[in-house]
């Protein structure tokens, strides 16, 4: 036990920097949400012991220094707790929205009604018919939307369209003019999707990761 406790203390840390730092050709394991490796912390936790405390405590604050930087849930949760998102809008606020409706999944449009949003970001987007039907029921006469085969900007205020990568990149770019504000840039983006492997031991895995990312970076730039 005391070797488990040594070696997935030090599995924390590591992964601490890994996903601190990113580098390319350990995309096989950033690939992951950094949450996924607390299953290899939580079998564990019912076999800490007093006689092994110091090193008890040690797993412990490693693996909650990775959950604290890393894992997004963590934040998120405490976020919303902290500053629950409301339906009233501080005064002067501009509020974005930005969604993936999973394969053009009309039903998850219905989300949108209740935040209250002023620009809407769209990737894997319904139809176009949906998309308009949307602008109507969000900001009626004042709004606008701008489509394209997978990412869409709606918007209350007026948009033109500024450019768009299809077929070689998904993404949707324009400004929008809201009342007393210049006009904004704005750019909905949809990278390149990449299925997620678990045969790490395989180096074939690594290297399709590693050449993903890459691919990636080219795309952002």
């Amino acid at each position: 036990m005391k070797i488990l406790l040594w070696l997935e203390t030090v599995i924390a840390l590591l992964l601490a920097v890994v996903y601190w730092i990113r580098p390319d050709y350990l995309a096989a394991l950033t690939i992951f949400p950094a949450g996924i490796w607390l299953l290899l912390a939580l079998p564990l936790l019912p076999f800490l012991r007093r006689r092994h405390l110091r090193l008890s405590i040690l797993f412990f604050l490693a693996w909650v220094f990775f959950v604290i930087v890393h894992v997004e849930e963590s934040h998120s949760l405490v976020r919303g707790l902290i500053s629950p998102v409301s339906k009233v809008k501080p005064a002067g606020a501009i509020r974005l929205v930005t969604l993936n409706c999973g394969g053009g999944q009309c039903s998850v449009l219905a989300e949108l009604k209740a935040l209250n949003a002023d620009i809407v970001f769209l990737q894997e987007s319904p139809l176009e018919a949906d998309i308009e039907k949307t602008a109507q029921e969000l900001f009626g006469s004042e709004g606008d939307y701008i489509y394209d085969f997978d990412t869409t900007i709606v918007a209350r205020g007026k948009l033109t369209r500024q450019g768009h990568g299809y077929p070689r990149l998904f993404y949707t770019s324009a400004t929008v003019t809201l009342p007393g504000l210049a006009p904004i840039g704005l750019m909905t983006l949809h990278l390149a999707p990449t299925s997620t492997r678990f045969d790490l031991w395989n180096p074939t895995c690594w290297k399709i990761q590693w050449r993903h990312r890459q691919f990636i970076a080219r795309q952002l730039q």
